[in-house]
């Protein structure tokens, strides 16, 4: 059985009645951090409510994404259009500590490919 969580505060409970986790879970503002990078691709991290980790350890509830334009591969030109989930990027972390370091760590990593990106195409 999959284990369900809210958040109180920036501390994840386990919920054991599932339609008081399905109340909180449509009205909830799960979202750790949001930022958007100078080509117009997201990185957004959430708390997701549900044990990823499938009981293995300590459960799994935050996670990264990346959404970049619609004709975008990672290593490619990063050309304007609609926004899609990469599929090549993303993390997951126990804890809302974690989850605020690895955004911070996947904001500059991308920041930084794609500064060199653009000063490759400028030469």
């Amino acid at each position: 059985m999959i284990d369900h969580y809210v958040l109180d505060g920036h501390e994840p409970r386990l919920e054991t009645d599932w339609m008081a986790w399905a109340m909180w879970f449509e009205k909830a503002d799960r979202h750790v951090a949001l930022t958007v990078l100078l080509d117009g691709s997201e990185v957004s991290t959430v708390f997701l409510g549900l044990d990823h980790g499938w009981g293995g350890g300590s459960p799994v509830l935050f996670e990264t994404c990346v959404f970049l334009h619609e004709d975008t591969e990672p290593g490619s030109t990063w050309p304007s259009g609609r926004l899609v989930p990469s599929s090549e990027v993303q993390r997951r972390y126990c804890t809302w500590a974690e989850a605020e370091i690895g955004h911070m760590e996947l904001c500059e990593q991308l920041t930084n490919a794609l500064a060199a990106w653009q000063a490759k195409a400028s030469t």
